[in-house]
């Protein structure tokens, strides 16, 4: 399910969720599939994951939540529907830092400008 968040693939994702694979399964750092989909930039496939679901709060083991992702990769259609959906814009990571200076990083003028 990682991968197929990874790659995109929406046909292979609805697949294995429909086969029982679980939506908030987590790697040794805490990430779920939700996270790989927002830095894929699929804003399909983020919105059935969360209708299905996915925690968008959810923290890994640093603290950082989906939001993280999309900021970071630039996502901005991704974030804005997170927000939408009540995702933690102030979160802080175990490093004090926060989706905006994520979204600073990744480039993205219109993002921060969003933010």
């Amino acid at each position: 399910l990682f991968y197929a968040c990874e790659s995109g693939n929406e046909k292979l994702v609805r697949y294995l969720i429909e086969l029982g694979l679980e939506i908030d399964k987590e790697t040794y750092l805490g990430q779920t599939p939700l996270f790989n989909a927002c830095e894929s930039g699929n804003e399909k496939l983020v919105k059935y994951l969360v209708e299905q679901g996915a925690d968008i709060n959810k923290e890994t083991k640093e603290k950082e939540t989906p939001l993280f992702n999309a900021c970071f990769a630039g996502k901005e259609k991704i974030v804005q529907y997170l927000i939408e959906q009540g995702a933690d814009l102030h979160q802080e990571n175990v490093e004090g830092v926060t989706p905006f200076l994520r979204a600073c990083k990744s480039g993205n003028e219109n993002l921060v400008k969003y933010l």
